[in-house]
């Protein structure tokens, strides 16, 4: 069974090399979804679902969440 995660590791994989971060972060920020995307993307990484590292978006809001679920029991 897929998860919403694996779509983001699948889309960041494929597209993540051709996508301008500065672009990408700049949306997030515009759109107040900058700690939506640090957390999945993070979460993705931390599970080693990443070939390419993710954009430093340093949300503290991502950073706490992390804290309180870590990647590893978002399957549990």
């Amino acid at each position: 069974m897929r998860s919403i995660l694996d779509d983001v590791a699948v889309a960041w994989n494929r597209w993540g090399a051709a996508i301008d971060r500065d672009e990408l972060v700049a949306l997030a920020r515009t759109t107040d979804q900058t700690a939506v995307l640090d957390f999945a993307l993070g979460s993705a990484a931390d599970l080693g679902m990443l070939a390419l590292p993710a954009p430093e978006l340093r949300s503290p809001r991502a950073a706490r969440l992390r804290r309180l679920l870590p990647a590893e029991r978002l399957f549990t």
